[in-house]
């Protein structure tokens, strides 16, 4: 019930995080300007999404593996993903989003580091389990997957406007 409750929302851990962080980080206060440009929030976006999916893909990918072919037929649903990981289908994107904004990625390192901590914090706590190889939830299984789908969009979007770091 729960989890086709979040999936009707269309909510995500990573979705929560990244709105939230580029929020906190975009504005100042009311008498204040914001800290960034339209730009800058842009590319923090980018770059934030981008590295959390690729730190949740492996952890969907080992616990798959873990749990195999004779898992339930929701636990394989779950683990239908593409046969190269994330970083592998976008690494050259990747490099060519980082060759063209680097100085302003420089910059917004802090930013994405803080926010990368708060998420890794959040998944540390709702997927213990399967960062430790251990016990886990086929409600967890599917919130992961969930989690992994979503990093589509930054794929798409990376390989759009930087195709395969060409």
């Amino acid at each position: 019930m729960k989890l086709s409750a979040a999936r009707a929302a269309g909510r995500t851990r990573l979705a929560r995080a990244f709105a939230a962080s580029l929020l906190i980080a975009a504005s100042g206060t009311a008498a204040q300007t914001p800290r960034w440009t339209a730009e800058e929030a842009w590319l923090f976006g980018i770059a934030f999404q981008v590295r959390a999916c690729m730190v949740i893909d492996p952890l969907l990918r080992k616990t798959c593996a873990r749990i195999g072919p004779s898992a339930p037929a929701d636990a394989r649903a779950s683990c239908t993903m593409p046969p190269l990981s994330f970083e592998e289908r976008t690494a050259g994107s990747w490099r060519a989003f980082g060759e063209a904004h680097g100085e302003t990625l420089r910059r917004l390192e802090p930013e994405i580091e803080n926010s990368m901590q708060r998420v890794r914090t959040s998944w540390q706590r709702q997927y213990a389990g399967m960062m430790a190889g251990g016990t886990f939830s086929l409600f967890d299984l599917g919130m992961l997957s969930r989690e992994v789908q979503g990093c589509a969009r930054a794929e798409s979007m990376l390989q759009e406007r930087w195709p395969r770091g060409k």
